[in-house]
């Protein structure tokens, strides 16, 4: 569903997309819950959610793209997805060796 809904021809489909994983990165815990997700509760978010790699990619495709006011929102919404995940799952980061900092600015 995620991976599809990303890698739509459709901008409003992948818009859409984009939005819905922000919410309900948000609605488990991601915004200010306090509390990182025990390593069982992150490999259960990892099957239910999108690969980091199709969010990476999604996001470069976006940079790629020619500017318009929704693709920058887009873009900006991206961004707070993978704010997200490094919050909730830390540990995608650190096993693709990812610097968090570099992807997404404003990071702690």
């Amino acid at each position: 569903f995620w991976s599809r809904g990303l890698q739509h021809s459709s901008l409003l489909v992948r818009a859409t997309t984009v939005n819905a994983l922000v919410a309900v990165l948000a609605s488990l815990g991601g915004d200010g819950g306090g509390r990182v997700p025990t390593v069982e509760e992150q490999q259960s978010l990892r099957w239910a959610l999108p690969d980091m790699q199709t969010l990476l990619t999604a996001r470069s495709k976006l940079q790629a793209a020619s500017a318009s006011r929704l693709l920058s929102l887009m873009h900006g919404r991206l961004l707070h997805a993978l704010a997200l995940y490094h919050t909730l799952m830390p540990a995608v980061f650190a096993e693709g060796r990812l610097q968090a900092r570099a992807l997404v600015p404003g990071l702690p």
